[in-house]
């Protein structure tokens, strides 16, 4: 566990989050840096001061395939796809590619790899995050399996696809379920079989509890305005002006089109007096120009403008 600057904390829930008194359900998981001390609590759903959470709509884990995780793509897909069945998920999660990078919860990017150094002796697999310490929310989560336990994927035990959904769920801010009476949800606190794959009332109750405090932010509105435009010159000025809906900027533009065909591109960041070229054969009015937008909650848009040419 380390902190740093911009109240932001590092942090590893283990397995062994701590199963207190059964029957109680389902709990989500509230993280403080208290001076260097890092306070793990399983609270309710309605906890004074939240608990961790994603902000961002759309969550991108990168496998490492070195070692045990060569095979492993296909059974890891199918544990974030249960996570997806729970209606109003706030958070889409998916297997973006892969990586060489080492779980370490401190490069921006959510990992997954058989890690000997970090997960080890008793444990089956940790997660790794970063959080802010006010606010609660997740910036990144790495998730480590115990590389000289041997994961499967054909069902036997340990099954992969099983002990990744526990995982998923304490990387969406999930804690371990207090509910000790059958049927055991996923979020058990320990790995239990093949019937882990599958999702339990008390498991689709967190995930409900997720969506209701932290909704899902699914759209949004950029605003473009192209002027700058004046007679003789040889370029235009687009710019994006400001979002409507939950979770706007700081924006993330991609390649600018005009009328589809891909002309220009600017950097990453908030357009705020870009200059473009005409692209050849722009004349007359209207000529549509639009760009790929993405918010601050990873939600992307096509935005459209349109603009005269001289």
């Amino acid at each position: 566990m380390k902190t740093s600057t911009l109240n932001k904390t590092v942090a590893v829930l283990a397995l062994s989050l701590a199963v207190a008194a059964p029957s109680l359900g389902y709990r989500m998981t509230q993280a403080y840096n208290a001076g260097g001390v890092l306070l793990l609590s399983q609270v309710p759903c309605n906890a004074r001061g939240g608990f961790l959470h994603w902000r961002t709509y759309q969550l991108n884990f990168y496998l490492n395939p070195a070692g045990q995780g060569v095979d492993k793509a296909f059974a890891l897909t199918n544990a974030m796809l249960t996570w997806h069945a729970t209606p109003n998920h706030p958070q889409t999660l998916s297997l973006a590619g892969t990586t060489t990078a080492k779980v370490n919860a401190s490069d921006n990017r959510n990992t997954i790899a058989w890690d000997p150094q970090i997960c080890r002796g008793s444990c089956e697999a940790l997660v790794l995050v970063a959080f802010d310490n006010t606010s609660q929310e997740l910036f990144e989560t790495d998730i480590a399996f115990n590389d000289a336990l041997a994961w499967k994927t054909n069902t036997q035990d340990y099954d992969t696809q099983a002990m990744a959904v526990m995982e998923f769920g304490y990387a969406l801010g999930i804690g371990t379920s207090e509910k000790g009476t059958t049927p055991i949800p996923s979020m058990h606190g320990s790995y239990f079989g093949l019937a882990q794959r599958s999702l339990e009332q008390d498991d689709f109750d967190a995930m409900a509890c997720l969506a209701s405090r932290y909704p899902a932010v699914t759209a949004f509105t950029p605003i473009l305005a192209c002027t700058g435009n004046t007679p003789g010159s040889s370029f235009i000025q687009c710019c994006l002006v400001a979002g409507s809906g939950g979770c706007n900027g700081p924006f993330t533009l991609g390649t600018w089109s005009y009328q589809g065909n891909a002309a220009f591109t600017v950097p990453q960041g908030q357009c705020l007096n870009a200059h473009f070229p005409f692209p050849p054969g722009c004349s007359g009015s209207p000529n549509q120009f639009s760009v790929n937008v993405t918010n601050s909650c990873g939600v992307s848009t096509v935005a459209t403008t349109y603009a005269p040419c001289p």
